[in-house]
């Protein structure tokens, strides 16, 4: 192959000879020449001019056969309408002389196959007796050249569609032939393999060292072609001015002689290679920013302070010029956090701006950052050398803010891109894990306090000894508790004779009075009313185990927060059993103090009440008068009619006498037939009038002796007393009691002889 061949033909041969199998050049050169002559199928000819004779070379016998061997047999063998021509080619060359003696016909011959084939006969030789020439198949030979064409555009279409960059240049370096990729890169103007690799360093080292390896005749197996890398701005006419990075080799190609004749040139644009290199460096550094930094989060004490790690650590790992984090709601309060220049002398400082304009905008979804934090969804907004990414800060649905970057003043190349917004994303949503646990943490601790509040107050309320003072209690804590409230407590009073009404018993503030608590008494459910979406009043009836015994009416025009409306349902339903419990423990005391078969006081009760009665006295002032009563003719009763009489005469007595005094008078049973009667504050005139009109009606009392028969002898008592009058001759009300005793005896002995009963039976 010469120099005037096509790039795609030398390098055809450069890859023929690549792949000799080791044999070494000339043997790769036989083998070349050995083809050809098969391919094209040329003989030799040679024609002695006297004689006649004509001789081919062995591949013209084939072709022909063995029969000719005459100019006259060759010109049998043409085509009819090539034959005249033919013989006047070889006319001229017989009859010429030096360059005469040279012709160049081509003509149809017949083949020994019977097929006609256009053949070219050419003669170089200028000898006196013999002539000779080379005869080849056109046919062939053009088929050969159409198919070499073919696979030269197609070597052409595959080198224009490979990634690397190929060129074939002369043996100076200068690039003759190139590939679209190399165009678009270097572009078409005249380029210098040399030139280019001296962009690198060491251009010439290259090229020597490319060219002594591909001289190298060893069979040591040591690779022909030069390895680098260089990096050049593009010149081509895709992107003209981007800095690319090739790897490149150089490989020389060494003619029959041993000399180079040219070069060529592949690389590969490792351009985006390096740049996701250098994108994965990124990305493996920010994931272990996101490792180290964030899992410092829940050591953030609070908002600022999480703000301020990001704010020093998030440089490592994206720039910006300033980081803005608002919160338009968190723990009550409205948070915009802004750090200016990372680079300016005096750090921006945290801002609460609790119910500020700009967070009042941003909630309501105004500019930027509103809509990220209503849409929830990322956006970068870029215009000139101004970037910003705002990002929404939100987890599980819920939304808590959004967290924005701005780059000022920097190139258009360095806007935010995806891998910043996927970055900021988890940020974002790491910050909103630590609000949605901060506000838990938040709401546990405000519960809990409100819960020790709660079990602090029903200790007290435990320590209380009546139902009074469980109400007192219970409106001084919703007083603190639930400032701004009103509130009213109503108990239901009556006793089992009476019908029970409820009737407010506490209040505070301007609690209203319209019928709920009535209604919620009688349904058993509360009564909620709200205003704007918030509880403002509660009625809650107080019941426990389906005794109802009380309503609270709370009352809170601004709204009840959450926590407020959650410790009034949990109170309620404390001061529904307390309340219970005191009635129980007020029944059950007064039980132990009243005479079960009267139905008036007891003996202990009596004497609790003479011992307050005598206290009152000895600090106040005042007086007492003490009766002790005795059931006269009581034995006789017992004994003729039977103790169930008895007891009957005993509680009619019981309740003449309780009917017979004022409220603030106590009577009990002493014992037996014997009763006791305190009258506060009264003269002892006034006393014996009580007692006269008590025994009258004792003493007209009748009681059938069979209560079967209403005819049946009527039983007849009498009411023997004695009186003692505090202070008096006694020291004590209760050393009353022996006095009056004594007087008591002294009057049923009087009674009896005015009866006329014996002395032996009074």
């Amino acid at each position: 192959m010469n120099d005037e061949r096509s790039w795609p033909a030398r390098l055809w041969a450069w890859l023929r000879l690549c792949f000799s199998g080791g044999r070494g050049e000339n043997a790769a050169r036989d083998d070349m020449l050995s083809v050809i002559n098969r391919v094209v199928e040329m003989c030799y000819w040679k024609w002695d001019i006297k004689s006649g004779r004509l001789s081919l070379s062995p591949p013209g016998t084939v072709l022909f056969g063995h029969d000719v061997s005459t100019v006259d047999d060759m010109i049998a063998l043409a085509h009819p309408d090539d034959a005249s021509a033919l013989t006047t080619a070889l006319r001229k060359l017989r009859s010429g002389t030096g360059a005469a003696r040279r012709i160049d016909v081509e003509f149809r011959m017949q083949s020994v196959r019977g097929e006609w084939q256009w053949f070219a006969l050419k003669s170089g030789s200028d000898g006196v007796h013999r002539l000779s020439g080379v005869l080849w198949n056109v046919d062939r030979h053009r088929k050969i050249e159409e198919n070499l064409t073919a696979s030269e555009n197609r070597l052409k279409t595959i080198l224009n569609g490979a990634p690397g960059c190929i060129a074939i240049t002369d043996a100076s370096g200068r690039v003759v032939e190139r590939n679209r990729a190399f165009r678009d890169i270097f572009g078409d103007g005249e380029v210098s393999i040399t030139s280019l690799l001296d962009t690198a360093g060491g251009g010439k080292v290259a090229m020597d060292e490319a060219v002594a390896r591909c001289l190298r005749r060893d069979d040591s197996g040591a690779p022909r072609v030069v390895n680098g890398r260089f990096t050049r701005p593009a010149a081509g006419v895709s992107d003209p001015g981007r800095t690319v990075v090739l790897n490149y080799g150089v490989s020389a190609i060494v003619d029959y002689d041993g000399n180079v004749s040219s070069f060529i040139f592949a690389g590969t644009d490792v351009t985006a290679q390096r740049q996701r290199a250098v994108k994965m460096a990124l990305l493996t550094r920010r994931q272990t920013w996101l490792f180290d930094v964030l899992g410092q989060f829940n050591r953030a004490p609070d908002i600022e302070s999480l703000f301020a790690m990001l704010r020093a650590d998030m440089p490592n790992v994206i720039s910006f010029s300033s980081i803005t984090l608002a919160v338009p709601s968190f723990a009550g309060q409205s948070w915009l956090l802004r750090a200016d220049d990372l680079g300016a002398a005096n750090p921006s400082e945290s801002t609460d701006l609790s119910g500020g304009q700009e967070v009042r905008d941003i909630a309501a979804g105004k500019g930027l950052l509103g809509e990220v934090y209503t849409s929830g969804a990322s956006r970068v907004s870029s215009s000139g050398a101004s970037s910003v990414l705002a990002v929404p800060v939100a987890h599980g649905g819920v939304s808590w803010g959004v967290m924005a970057l701005h780059r000022e003043n920097w190139d258009r190349d360095d806007h935010f891109d995806e891998h910043d917004v996927a970055l900021m994303n988890i940020v974002g949503d790491n910050i909103a894990v630590y609000l949605d646990e901060s506000a838990a943490r938040t709401a546990v601790n405000v519960r809990a306090r409100r819960l020790q509040s709660l079990h602090d107050l029903v200790h007290s309320l435990l320590q209380t000894r009546s139902r009074s003072d469980l109400i007192g209690g219970v409106i001084e804590y919703l007083r603190t508790a639930v400032p701004d409230s009103a509130c009213a407590i109503y108990a239901l009073e009556g006793d089992r004779k009476q019908k029970k009404t409820l009737r407010r018993v506490a209040e505070y503030g301007n609690a209203p009075d319209d019928g709920r608590a009535e209604a919620a008494l009688k349904s058993g459910t509360p009564f909620v009313g709200t205003s704007g979406g918030a509880e403002t009043r509660r009625v809650t009836p107080l019941i426990f185990q389906d005794d109802r015994v009380g309503v609270i009416d709370l009352h809170k025009p601004s709204g009840l927060s959450p926590g407020e409306a959650e410790l009034y349902r949990l109170l309620s339903d404390y001061v529904a059993a307390l309340w219970v419990l005191y009635d129980i423990v007020a029944l059950r005391e007064m039980e132990a103090f009243i005479d079960p078969l009267t139905g008036i006081w007891n003996r202990r009760y009596m004497f609790q009440r003479l011992y307050e009665e005598n206290d009152r006295i000895a600090r106040y002032g005042g007086n007492a008068c003490l009766v002790v009563g005795d059931m006269g003719n009581f034995k006789d009763v017992n004994d003729r009619f039977g103790h169930a009489k008895g007891d009957e005469v005993l509680i009619r007595s019981a309740e003449i006498m309780k009917s017979g005094i004022r409220i603030s008078d106590s009577v009990g049973r002493y014992g037996g037939d014997e009763f006791i009667i305190l009258l506060p504050n009264i003269s002892e005139e006034n006393a014996k009038m009580v007692m006269n009109r008590i025994e009258r009606l004792i003493g007209d009392m009748r009681i059938p002796s069979r209560d079967d028969d209403p005819n049946s002898e009527p039983i007849k008592v009498f009411l023997d007393f004695g009186m003692a009058v505090f202070p008096g001759a006694a020291a004590t009300l209760m050393d009353s009691i022996s006095m009056a005793d004594e007087n008591m005896y002294a009057n049923k002995l009087e009674r009896k002889k005015r009866m006329g009963i014996p002395r032996d039976r009074r």
